[in-house]
């Protein structure tokens, strides 16, 4: 039987991002594993996790539903996220860390 190991955030490392119908992308470091996404908007937004050059696509992306907080898990070499909203304007807080 496999033990859940609680969220363990980075502090400093957060970031609040604005989406829109054009992707845009944030730093979030790298040497994390797991990463939290919260959105507080009515819309659903998309992100992608990878490197500088990553560009997240509505509806192939990993779908992050209104009022919600999902956690992720990822490589530890990346260092970018990439949001976008087809719905228009919202907001993502990440907060890269260890554990679900």
């Amino acid at each position: 039987m496999a033990l859940n190991t609680p969220f363990e955030p980075r502090y400093g490392a957060g970031a609040l991002q604005g989406t829109t119908a054009v992707a845009s992308r944030v730093a979030i470091g790298y040497g994390n594993r797991s990463l939290v996404a919260t959105n507080p908007s009515a819309i659903t937004q998309y992100l992608r996790v990878g490197f500088s050059d990553v560009v997240a696509v509505v509806n192939t992306d990993f779908p992050v539903p209104p009022y919600s907080q999902v956690v992720i898990g990822k490589n530890a070499d990346m260092t970018h996220v990439s949001v976008i909203s087809p719905d228009g304007a919202g907001f993502l807080h990440l907060m890269p860390g260890e554990g679900e």
